[in-house]
């Protein structure tokens, strides 16, 4: 548990640091979207796993 309770802000860093990439035209619309959209799923994951650990214990 404890390395999902660090790996949700990291992935939020990330997350983070896509869309400074993109604001800074270090990649495309269509690379940010697909990067930041897999992200989001990533963390829609996260969140899920996190919730059902919690419930088993």
């Amino acid at each position: 548990m404890k390395f999902l309770n660090i790996a949700t802000p990291s992935l939020f860093e990330i997350q983070m640091q896509i869309e400074i990439a993109f604001n800074l035209k270090y990649i495309t619309e269509l690379q940010f979207n697909n990067i930041y959209e897999a992200s989001r799923e990533l963390e829609r994951m996260m969140c899920s796993f996190i919730r059902k650990i919690k419930e088993r214990n």
